[in-house]
């Protein structure tokens, strides 16, 4: 995945991918997002579920604080839901193309987050990994998924 969704995806979801810059002997993260542009929407789709939970905790915060309205019980109510929130948070242990489909491994997910990565595991099988349009996996010496130009392309380049 090229640097700039790098970028708004360990920025936007810091939570999400705090391990992006980490070492390779704590993480697979440190080689990034391993897969094409094409999965970028259905990525920060998923990431933004996964970390649904927090964002709103962290935005209803915010907001009570920047009202001044609440009592300093229910700011200290919803900091605390907060950070349970922040130390239970998924984080996302490596993101890749493997065998044509994406692979989205994270820890702390319960079962229905555990859901929602399937799901989206099923959408980038159909799903062009370049470009984002409707694709099908495609064989040769590697397997991919990709759309019908794509595939052309590729085709293509194997026969220089």
């Amino acid at each position: 995945m090229n640097l700039h969704y790098d970028n708004y995806l360990t920025r936007k979801y810091p939570l999400l991918y705090r391990d992006r810059h980490s070492s390779v002997h704590t993480t697979a993260m440190c080689w990034g997002f391993s897969c094409g542009d094409g999965w970028f929407n259905i990525i920060n789709t998923l990431s933004q579920i996964l970390s649904e939970p927090y964002l709103r905790a962290e935005t209803e915060y915010k907001c009570g604080i920047e009202r001044g309205t609440l009592a300093p019980e229910e700011i200290e109510r919803r900091r605390l839901r907060m950070e349970i929130l922040k130390e239970n948070h998924p984080v996302a242990v490596q993101v890749k193309e493997k065998f044509g489909g994406l692979r989205f491994y994270a820890d702390n997910v319960t079962p229905e987050m555990d859901y929602y990565i399937r799901f989206a595991e099923w959408q980038a099988s159909n799903t062009c990994e370049v470009c984002g349009d409707r694709g099908s996996l495609r064989t040769g010496n590697w397997l991919r998924t990709l759309c019908g130009k794509h595939e052309q392309e590729r085709m293509q380049n194997a026969n220089r």
